[in-house]
């Protein structure tokens, strides 16, 4: 089950919270409106908490996707403006 991310006010970046009941695998793959992948994240059984520091980003539309044992989850989008 995937939490909604949560912002942070104080600096560029965004935590991504996750929670598997059961052994799993997970990744979260993060795209740009063309489709490039720009990084991908590992996830573990259990509760995990990703930090993504919105610098190595920069500004625009941004798209992350979750996957859980290499099957397909849900697409969500995320904005990053000044």
């Amino acid at each position: 089950m995937k939490q909604e991310n949560t912002p942070s006010p104080r600096r560029w970046g965004s935590s991504h919270r996750n929670l598997f009941n059961k052994a799993t695998t997970g990744k979260i793959k993060i795209t740009d409106v063309t489709g490039k992948q720009l990084k991908s994240l590992s996830l573990n059984k259990g509760n995990n908490q990703i930090e993504l520091n919105g610098n190595e980003l920069g500004y625009g539309i941004f798209f992350y996707t979750l996957y859980i044992n290499d099957e397909f989850i849900e697409t969500k989008k995320m904005v990053r403006i000044r």
